[in-house]
């Protein structure tokens, strides 16, 4: 799960994850590498983890309330 929390954590904030050096090679316009970046890219990749594994989260919640609406629904026997 950590990967595709990672993938979605990308997808979420792209800029914080992104190879900054790569990007300026490229011709992107992007700060330039230095330890504030850091500092802010370390923070923004933080918190856009936290709202993947929320998604997560929520996606399984989701289909295990799914799940069980598509078990039979088992009827008391009468006496």
């Amino acid at each position: 799960m950590p990967d595709l929390a990672q993938t979605i954590a990308t997808i979420i904030d792209a800029p914080a994850w992104a190879d900054r050096d790569a990007l300026r090679q490229a011709g992107r316009h992007v700060l330039r590498d230095s330890s504030r970046v850091r500092k802010q890219d370390k923070h923004r990749r933080a918190a856009s983890m936290k709202k993947a594994v929320r998604i997560l989260e929520a996606m399984a919640g989701h289909y295990m309330e799914v799940a069980q609406m598509a078990l039979p629904i088992e009827e008391p026997a009468d006496a």
